[in-house]
């Protein structure tokens, strides 16, 4: 395979835990890509026991910290930025990460997360 059909390829993209498409309301507060403050409602269209993916009007940027307040439960909780897709609807894909455990952010039990899971032995 020559080199312009390897960069080609799709790249597949690692996830270090499940995702479970739920949507509820957030809200968020930050800065903009700008520096000025923000502060926005909106709805997490997945979550992770490392994360979530949210859509967002504000501007960010990946790197960045925002604080996200989970409506339901009322905690708060510090994100990082992770990754910032193309806009639509006025609005971007933004995938975020905890920046301190999740300690039961989204009320809902992730099983543990093993860096190197193996499949079960079996009796033979």
């Amino acid at each position: 395979m020559n080199a312009t059909a390897a960069s080609l390829k799709p790249r597949r993209q690692f996830r270090r835990s499940k995702r479970l498409g739920l949507s509820f309301p957030v809200h968020v507060y930050g800065a903009n890509a700008s520096g000025e403050a923000f502060q926005e409602r909106t709805e997490v269209i997945s979550v992770s026991a490392h994360g979530a993916l949210l859509a967002l009007s504000a501007s960010v940027q990946q790197g960045q910290t925002i604080l996200v307040e989970n409506k339901g439960t009322r905690k708060q909780k510090e994100f990082r930025v992770v990754y910032v897709g193309s806009a639509r609807h006025g609005k971007s894909r933004v995938g975020i990460e905890f920046v301190h455990g999740p300690a039961d952010f989204w009320g809902i039990y992730f099983p543990e997360v093993r860096s190197n899971e193996q499949p079960p032995l079996t009796a033979q």
